[in-house]
């Protein structure tokens, strides 16, 4: 059975620079090590970013939106996840399952939960809910087979 060549063996005629699996710079990026034009932006506003930042205050306050959004989103960055607390019963077993996605629902519609945290917290229980109904499975099943066996 004949190997078919790979695409950079094609190109270079079968040969290539670096054997199989192997990346050509093995040790990766030296450490702190910086990207090209990370390096051209510091060197181009070394010295300016006080005057760029004021223009472009400036244009905010004429009424650049776009600029004002830009302004804004660095300054007060979109909020990020926080910790809720919410009372809810304990998730033995799958009867207290109803009661708590009622109590995050409930929650959600007085505003001390956002929807998207509901809906993750309700997605979190139908987990909770298959690995109960898994782990109820398998002692069941592992009983039937005992009562079989024994």
């Amino acid at each position: 059975m004949t190997q078919e060549p790979d695409k950079a063996e094609k190109k270079q005629g079968g040969r290539t620079r670096f054997k199989p699996g192997q990346s050509g710079n093995p040790q990766g990026r030296k450490l702190g090590s910086r990207n090209r034009v990370s390096v051209m932006v510091d060197e181009l506003f070394e010295g300016e970013a006080q005057a760029i930042a004021q223009a472009a205050i400036q244009k905010a306050k004429e009424g650049d939106s776009a600029m004002l959004k830009a302004l804004l989103d660095r300054i007060c960055p979109p909020r990020k996840e926080r910790p809720i607390t919410l009372d809810l019963p304990s998730l033995v077993d799958a009867t207290a399952i109803p009661d708590a996605t009622r109590a995050i629902i409930e929650a959600a519609t007085k505003g001390e939960l956002e929807p998207g945290q509901a809906v993750t917290m309700i997605q979190a229980i139908s987990g909770h809910l298959k690995a109960i109904e898994i782990s109820t499975l398998e002692s069941r099943l592992s009983r039937l087979e005992e009562q079989q066996g024994g």
